[in-house]
């Protein structure tokens, strides 16, 4: 996967995709495994935006029962099967478990009626129906849980996507593979017509400062929040098509073993705290945002909010010592007079030729477990005025198109390939294979071709110097915060990810002819990434 805008000026595609989140790059891989020649650009680096700020779930979305949008939950169960069957590197099983109190809303019988219903509506489940539990087994799985009011509970199962922010790299990988042309920090100034037909995008190289004009036939506006604002490109008196809401996490010390799905006295708002990488992810909150979407922060009031009521549930939990926070936006389809956590989550795609502008889409909303479906309505979008038939095969194809068994099958291949005394140690293997998939050969062959590249940059981390290299060279990667943050999961634990930073940065360097100074200021900046990415909260001390 190479970047090279000159020459994407040079080409005319069938499909011009402007975004680079998960629902982007899922458009990408579904249009270029059609067939159709297609470029993507992003104005900043891939899945940095509302991609990168999720709870990182692949779930129907139990709480959407509530509002009877069961063909949306259908849709989520259906997709989050996919993703276990097609994704298994990236989407695994992940227990949830409800506790019940006195004074809840719903008690042990409307729970359980919803579970049902839940496990009912999309038959062909991997993961074993709900159980309803007693106090003391809920006591029992969740030591931690009040037990003050606790009436009983449930347990049932979804899916866990660790780094959504991997999906959209491969995602991008296999669409490179079929001859997409893709492009990071390319930021769209304007969007080019002729006559009432929009017939590409006038892009700036962020890097050199240099504009290229992009043409295609069909351009798609997949900018999840920031979507409002390209359609004002073409009519800057647009109505707004979204309600922007954001939702923060904090990420404190791990303090359950599975998932809790809770329940806010304030506002009666379901929020989770999900094991994750050794620690708790906790969110999220759902307010109304009007400002840019790629400043938002964690603010005291939504850190106050989430350690309030989750304290309330688990009184012993350490949620004072928060490691990061992050915060994103939520791109919702508009709908006056409901409140922001009522507003629907379906997605709409929407064809500007209603409007007399020809050759233009607009993705609004959608949820990450569902970004294959709503690519795939977007490519069909797309073909519609392509005058072109050309069946979606993402439903079937692997995200990496190289089928295996089960995850446990490639560890014991790589094990066998890579590992031994001269070898990778089985926490690098296990974690190579977990986040490449059927790639880790790749990162795996040239850690034992230079063997300081097997080295962990963060002790007792399970990454290797050779990923940063593998990710300046094959994925893209432009920045040390794109490694740190968005291709490994160095900048994502306790400590950010400082105590390494310049050893990745120098390792990158070597690839992308980096000289002292610029690695310098790359280090800088990441630490100022960082101070974003705390939301004005202080890191506990080492």
């Amino acid at each position: 996967m190479k970047r090279d805008l000159p020459a994407m000026a040079k080409s005319e595609y069938d499909i011009l995709v402007i975004g680079g989140g998960v629902i982007g790059c899922g458009i990408a891989r579904d249009a270029a495994l059609r067939g159709l020649r297609v470029a993507l650009v992003e104005q900043l680096d891939f899945g940095w935006g509302t991609t990168a700020r999720s709870t990182r779930l692949a779930h129907g979305g139990l709480r959407y029962l509530e509002q009877f949008d069961f063909g949306m939950v259908q849709e989520g169960l259906r997709e989050r099967e996919l993703l276990l069957k097609l994704a298994p590197h990236l989407v695994r099983p992940l227990q949830f478990l409800t506790p019940i109190y006195e004074g809840d809303p719903h008690g042990p019988l409307t729970v359980r009626l919803g579970l049902f219903l839940y496990d009912s509506l999309y038959w062909r489940r991997s993961m074993p129906p709900h159980k309803m539990l007693s106090r003391s087994e809920v006591l029992a799985l969740e030591p931690g849980l009040s037990p003050h009011g606790l009436r009983g509970g449930a347990l049932y199962y979804d899916g866990q996507i660790a780094f959504p922010e991997r999906l959209c790299i491969d995602c991008l990988m296999d669409a490179a593979q079929h001859g997409a042309h893709i492009a990071n920090y390319a930021r769209v100034e304007a969007l080019l017509k002729q006559g009432s037909r929009v017939v590409g995008a006038r892009v700036r190289d962020t890097e050199t400062n240099l504009t290229y004009n992009i043409l295609a036939k069909v351009t798609i506006n997949a900018t999840g929040p920031w979507a409002d604002r390209v359609i004002r490109l073409l009519n800057p008196n647009a109505k707004p098509s979204l309600r922007t809401t954001k939702g923060i996490h904090i990420v404190v010390p791990q303090f359950t073993q599975r998932a809790v799905v809770m329940l806010a006295r304030s506002d009666g708002r379901l929020f989770f705290t999900v094991p994750w990488e050794g620690t708790s992810l906790v969110g999220t909150t759902d307010t109304d945002y009007e400002g840019d979407p790629g400043m938002v922060a964690a603010d005291s009031q939504d850190v106050e909010y989430l350690i309030r009521e989750t304290s309330r549930v688990f009184p012993n939990a350490d949620l004072k010592t928060i490691y990061y926070t992050s915060a994103g936006i939520r791109p919702l389809v508009l709908k006056k007079g409901v409140s922001a956590s009522q507003v629907s989550r379906k997605h709409q795609i929407r064809n500007h030729s209603s409007e007399g502008i020809l050759g233009f889409i607009s993705v609004l909303g959608g949820k990450i477990t569902a970004y294959r479906a709503v690519a795939e309505d977007a490519v069909d979008c797309a073909l519609s005025q392509l005058g072109v038939r050309a069946k979606c095969t993402t439903d079937s194809v692997p995200i990496g198109e190289m089928p295996f068994e089960n995850i446990e099958a490639l560890m014991e291949i790589a094990s066998s390939r890579f590992g031994g005394p001269r070898g990778l140690s089985k926490q690098q293997i296990q974690h190579l294979v977990c986040t490449y998939g059927p790639r880790y050969e790749a990162v795996a062959e040239l850690a034992l071709s230079d063997p300081p590249l097997r080295e962990a940059p963060c002790e007792g981390a399970p990454e290797i110097l050779a990923q940063a290299v593998y990710a300046a060279e094959h994925e893209m990667a432009r920045t040390v915060s794109d490694v740190m943050l968005r291709r490994t999961g160095l900048g994502l634990r306790p400590g950010n990810g400082l105590d390494c930073v310049r050893k990745v940065a120098a390792a990158m360097g070597q690839v992308l002819g980096w000289d002292v100074d610029r690695i310098y200021s790359e280090v800088q900046q990441y630490k100022e990434d960082i101070t974003l990415l705390r939301g004005g909260i202080s890191p506990p001390p080492e």
